[in-house]
């Protein structure tokens, strides 16, 4: 982006996996694909463990963009913020210390 003299702030927007098989099929329709990294953890575990699975890889996720200086990260909740507020209070973020804000705010 800098190199293309792009200047105005880059906010990523991650997207956690709330169902796998969903995942799929959305990846599929966007013709886009899936890495296998992914793939093969989610195939390697039972469903039962797909929602803690997510929730180390969208923490894993943060923990790199933040690793990288990224001011702002954006969630796609789809009205399920668990997952989300779960990941913020591993990394530490949280209402009592009043590092989340909500677009409400």
């Amino acid at each position: 982006c800098q190199a293309a003299g792009i200047e105005c702030p880059i906010v990523p927007g991650l997207l956690p996996i709330s169902n796998y098989q969903k995942m799929l099929s959305f990846a599929d329709t966007c013709q886009t694909n899936v890495p296998q990294s992914i793939r093969s953890q989610f195939e390697a575990h039972d469903e039962a463990d797909h929602a803690k699975l997510a929730q180390d890889i969208l923490t894993q996720q943060c923990e790199g963009l933040i690793k990288w200086g990224v001011p702002h990260i954006h969630f796609y909740t789809l009205n399920k913020a668990d997952l989300c507020l779960e990941t913020c209070h591993s990394l530490g973020l949280g209402h009592k210390n009043k590092k989340i804000r909500h677009a409400a705010e």
